[in-house]
Parts: structure tokens; sequence; C-alpha cells
């Protein structure tokens, strides 16, 4: 049976079993026209408290239903997708006045070389980003994004500066996904040679911690790699990157994808001005910058506008 007929049949929706299936089990649909896996299906009607030998699709299940979808899959997860953050506590101190902070910083500025002057404000731009970095993670939590990484961002130097940010931010059930490409990228690099090799080991270890402390989880399996011309199943994480991401839009989730890369950044972004499958998901790139801030990464495109800009 498939995710529609046993919906059908239990009188349930769909995107209720969706849930029961990622909380419960740890698994993303990607489909609900493809066939269950025979054990998946006995443990979710064990949570649901129904007895396997009554579900007859042949008599419950009448009405035909159409498949849209021939080729996709359930992905195996770790872990919870990102639910939410709570918003930070209302300062207990009285507002100053907007004038009063402009007429302090101008006489600061007065007093200061033009040396001191530059630096103030390069670090004003980037004490910027950083609050904007974080109502951009805070907004993606409580609406619900699925939060993906790129190898290219995982191997950057402020990826920990990023990562501190993310999880400071985060609560119990907010998880950064890890796709298994990427993983198998990482594995790659490590058996070269000099500091990349080091590195990919290094972030290795700290996402196999990250998983056990139930703030990444990896997504995917051996299915994701794909066939190259020689008929041979290899690596080739941004076209599974950009699938997952068609995907999900279509599925009416939205996605924010960390990465370094201009090409990838540039055909998801593209998602969003579809004409043939208009969503009201969205998709949002960036890239990591300096002291671990999430920028954008092209001038070509941009990413869509959000409440909070």
């Amino acid at each position: 049976m498939n995710l529609m007929e046993v919906s059908a049949c239990l009188g349930r929706p769909v995107d209720e079993l969706k849930e029961i299936l990622l909380d419960k089990l740890n698994k993303i649909v990607l489909s609900e026209y493809i066939q269950m896996d025979e054990n998946v299906l006995k443990e979710l009607l064990a949570i649901l408290n129904v007895d396997e030998n009554t579900l007859e699709p042949g008599e419950m299940f009448s009405k035909k239903i159409e498949r849209t979808s021939l080729n996709e899959e359930i992905i195996p997860v770790t872990g919870q997708h990102a639910t939410g953050c709570a918003e930070p506590r209302a300062s207990s101190f009285p507002e100053r006045s907007p004038l009063c902070e402009e007429e302090d910083k101008s006489a600061l500025k007065e007093s200061l070389s033009n040396d001191e002057k530059l630096l103030r404000e390069l670090n004003e731009i980037d004490g910027s980003a950083v609050g904007y970095t974080k109502k951009l993670i805070r907004y993606c939590f409580e609406c619900k994004y699925l939060i993906f990484i790129d190898t290219c961002s995982l191997m950057n130097e402020n990826f920990y500066e990023f990562y501190d940010i993310f999880v400071g931010l985060s609560q119990e059930s907010s998880v950064l996904y890890v796709p298994y490409v990427v993983m198998e990228e990482l594995k790659r690099l490590m058996k070269k040679e000099g500091d990349i090799a080091k590195v990919a080991k290094k972030r290795l270890e700290f996402i196999a911690v990250q998983c056990e402390n139930r703030k990444m989880q990896i997504v995917g399996d051996e299915e994701d790699k794909r066939t190259n011309e020689f008929g041979k199943k290899v690596i080739h994480a941004d076209r599974v990157l950009i699938e997952k991401l068609i995907y999900f839009r279509n599925d009416s989730r939205s996605s924010l994808l960390i990465t370094q890369d201009h090409g990838v950044t540039v055909d998801a972004l593209k998602q969003n001005e579809w004409q043939s499958t208009k969503s009201n998901a969205q998709i949002i790139v960036k890239k990591i910058g300096r002291e671990g801030v999430l920028i954008d990464n092209s001038r070509d495109i941009k990413n869509p506008k959000l409440p909070i800009d």
C-alpha cells in the first residue's frame, strides 16, 4: 500500500501520517504514491493502534488515485525536522530615543582617527550581519524551514562560528540536515593529501558527535548516487541537492540551503521563479561569511524577500 491508500483506509490526513512517520519513525516521505516498506507500515499501524489484518485496501479503498510521481523515495533520517525557536525576552531596561543614540555615535566618531573610524564602521557592518543571521535562522525555525548544508560550506574556515550561532538559537527539535552524498564527498576528500584531508576528517568527526546530540541529521542513502555516462553509480551532491529542493518546494515545504557554490546558488534560486510549478514554499540560499554570518552568494539572482528583510 502507498500512503494515499493508508490515509483513505484510516480516515486520517496524509500530512498527519507524514508527521507521525517523521516524528516517531524518523522517515521523510518524498512521495505518497510509492509502495510503503512493509516493516514501516507495520510500525505506523502499531503507533496508531490499528490491527494490520483489518487494513484491506481492496475493501476500504475504492477511489482511483492517480500517480503523479514514479521515481521518488522515502529518505531515512535520525531525528526530527526544525519546528521553531522561542523569541528572545524583551529587555527590562527603558529604550533610549533613536535621536540620542545617533548623537552619541556622531560625538564618538568626531573624536576618532580616520583608521579608528574605518575599523568601527567595519565592526558595525559585521555586527549588523550577525544580527540578521540570527533573525534569519530564528525565522526559519519558526516557519519550519528544512535547513541543508553543502560540502563546501562545511569545509569553510568560518563553519564553526556559523554553527555556534545556529546551536545558540536552536531548540530540541532544531536540526541541520547533512545530505548523504555530502558525507560521501567528505569521505572522498579525506583520502586526499594535505590540509584538505585533515579538515574533512575533522568535519566528519564533528558531524558524528552532533548527530548523537541530535543537532545534525544525515538524510539520504546509497540510492542518492547517480549513474554517470559509463553506467557507474557516482557521487553528485550538487544534482541531488537541486532535486531535493525541487521536490520539497513542490510539496509546499520551504528550505534554506547553505552553500559556497555559486552555480548551485543560481540554479536553486531560479526555482522560485518557475511558472510551471508555482508554490507558496520558498527556497533561500546563503553562504557562510566572516564570523559565521550568512550572506548572499550571487548578484545574478536574488533571494526572495522575507518579512524580516
